[in-house]
């Protein structure tokens, strides 16, 4: 697993991701549909609010092995 914070273009190692019920649901169908579908190689989840990207959050799947630059 990588997690990367875009705006400052390094990795992260801690993080928490807290979720309402049917943002967890909403997530696990984006997952099962990357899952399902090899030829989508990414989703995002955005929040956007008066025309603004609140939040993003980009999934995909890679293959292993998988580094993290440190």
């Amino acid at each position: 697993m990588r997690i990367t914070d875009y705006e400052q273009s390094k990795n992260l190692s801690d993080v928490a991701i807290s979720l309402t019920r049917d943002e967890a649901e909403e997530l696990h169908l984006y997952l099962c549909t990357l899952l399902k579908r090899p030829s989508v190689s990414a989703i995002h989840l955005s929040e956007i609010t008066n025309g603004k990207l609140e939040r993003d959050l980009r999934l995909e799947i890679t293959q292993p092995p998988f580094r993290l630059a440190v």
